[in-house]
């Protein structure tokens, strides 16, 4: 059914570094200076490209770092807020689309939106970490210690941060998620895990909680980290799940490659996550009966990123695995859809099918990326590697893309296909 209106709200989301910047400043930059080669789409103009000014997503930052320095644009540091207003040949309307960018960090703080309290919030998450064997050892030792020692806050976040960076080498969800990507955009960084300065990173600037489980929930500190948690899920996590609970639809984006170049716990967290976050949030359209009843149900696009690192076989091998992934996460009550995709085509096909793409050190690779047929049981993070290109030369014109023209038609309903 053709959407006459073409008025939405889009929540993008996905992991970490999996490429939602630069899919939502290709796909503005596509809708800001439109070229029907480039972009397949009744012609669209009067584009107006609105940031919001306190949740600034830099459209013209982003654009200028692609054709002028030749670089990816850096990540989204907390979620931003961007409205396009534009007009289609086909329609005298003006549609008006409004996108949310979510860090993929902010994902591990679903349990604090959905938890009533700080005692709930406690038992959720032990009750997950023993249920994950290559978890449970770990959080074991977490709560050993606690047996031996005083219960002074800071002890007990010393041992916290031991056990966040634990979860971080064994890529499982961070949170409080201010811990690895604070409010101020300042990340926890490799150097600071390896040397020791994760002691010296606050979990959240305005003051530190963690967890505990049950036996230990007694006393003054107890009472500290419950109002520390009533303080967080108000102004960290309520902002932005309000932001979440107004959408219409979701994409969600997924680095196959990330999670294969880093094991089997990188690909349980991201279906945990995403299966999590459409099990737990309740978009105001996903509870409408009203959208059920008129046969416009939400739609949500999953999407694998970066898909120009592949070709032939190994092209249908990314679908394959894409769907397997989100597999749990489709449901009846939801149209979705799976799509490989290259917001920002960095690479070439030469003469003999192979891929071809310019590196940091500005010389020209193949890009050798050879895919499993299967998830498979088990595998080490050197088993899967992958090349990290560069984007082209595009001097100030949008870039080539793939299947980025259809994701969005299907996402604002233009298209039921």
């Amino acid at each position: 059914m053709f959407n006459w209106t073409g008025n939405h709200k889009i929540g993008i989301l996905g992991t970490s570094n999996c490429g939602k910047t630069v899919f939502l400043t290709s796909l503005l930059w596509h809708l800001d200076a439109h070229d029907r080669d480039k972009f397949d789409s009744p012609q669209i103009t009067d584009c107006e490209i609105i940031s919001d000014k306190d949740k600034e997503f830099n459209y013209i930052k982003n654009k200028n770092i692609f054709a002028q320095f030749k670089k990816w644009p850096d990540k989204t540091t907390d979620y931003a807020k961007v409205t396009c207003k534009y007009k289609r040949e086909d329609c005298f309307l003006t549609r008006n689309v409004t996108f949310i960018d979510i860090p993929g960090e902010r994902m591990s703080d679903i349990q604090i939106w959905q938890s009533k309290n700080y005692a709930e919030w406690s038992d959720t998450l032990f009750k997950y970490w023993d249920n994950e064997p290559s978890l449970k050892n770990i959080v074991q030792t977490f709560c050993d210690k606690l047996e031996k020692i005083e219960l002074k806050e800071e002890t007990v976040i010393r041992l916290y941060k031991d056990l966040l960076k634990a979860f971080i080498l064994n890529y499982s969800p961070i949170t409080p998620s201010t811990y690895y990507l604070a409010e101020n955009g300042t990340m926890l960084s490799e150097e600071d895990i390896e040397g020791n300065n994760y002691y010296n990173k606050a979990i959240w600037e305005y003051g530190d909680f963690a967890p505990l489980p049950q036996k230990f929930r007694t006393g003054k500190l107890t009472k500290i980290f419950e109002n520390r948690y009533k303080n967080y899920k108000k102004k960290v996590i309520k902002p932005l799940f309000d932001e979440i609970n107004s959408c219409d639809n979701f994409i969600v984006c997924v680095d196959i490659f990330d999670i294969l170049n880093a094991g089997r716990q990188a690909l349980y967290k991201c279906e945990y996550e995403i299966k999590t976050f459409f099990d737990k949030v309740k978009p105001n359209k996903f509870m409408s009966l009203y959208n059920h009843i008129g046969k416009n149900p939400p739609r949500i696009a999953f999407v694998a990123t970066k898909s120009d690192l592949v070709t032939g076989e190994n092209l249908d091998k990314l679908n394959t695995l894409l769907d397997k992934l989100v597999l749990r996460c489709k449901s009846k009550d939801i149209k979705s859809k799976s799509f490989t995709c290259s917001a920002f085509r960095s690479t070439r096909i030469d003469e003999r099918g192979t891929v071809i793409g310019m590196c940091d050190d500005g010389n020209n690779y193949e890009v050798v990326a050879k895919l499993p047929n299967e998830w498979p049981l088990n595998w080490s993070s050197e088993q899967y590697c992958f090349w990290t290109v560069s984007p082209g030369d595009y001097n100030n014109a949008p870039p080539a893309q793939t299947n980025l023209d259809k994701i969005f038609h299907f996402i604002t309903e233009d298209q039921d296909k």
